[in-house]
């Protein structure tokens, strides 16, 4: 999509937004991936509500999103929060800069004890 080309608010627009972001989660490029999945919900929650099946899936898909199966995608998705949010949210930036060796211990551990993708 064009940048600056506002997609028309249809179920079907929303569906092709999120399936174009969840190819490209699956080649890892969440910066990509992120607004389309965003724009996806925004537009099923205008025209679809928030209680729809949809709207929950979109929220679903934006949600494994932010679940990074290793320190790798997950250090892409912290350095991508702390770019979009900075300007807006410092404190809250501030204190996830803090903390991000903790926030990352989870990824210390081995890895048979995670989920698998």
């Amino acid at each position: 999509m064009a940048k600056g080309v506002r997609a028309p608010e249809q179920p079907e627009t929303a569906e092709a937004l999120n399936n174009l972001g969840f190819l490209f989660q699956k080649i890892d490029d969440y910066a990509k991936a992120e607004p389309l999945f965003q724009e996806a919900l925004r537009i099923r929650q205008k025209v679809l509500g928030s209680e729809h099946p949809d709207t929950a899936l979109s929220l679903n898909n934006l949600g494994e999103l932010y679940q990074a199966p290793n320190r790798k995608a997950a250090l892409a998705a912290y350095d991508l929060f702390i770019s979009s949010y900075q300007t807006k949210f410092p404190k809250a930036c501030e204190c996830l800069q803090k903390d991000q060796e903790v926030l990352f211990t989870f990824y210390d551990f081995p890895a048979q004890h995670w989920p698998q993708a």
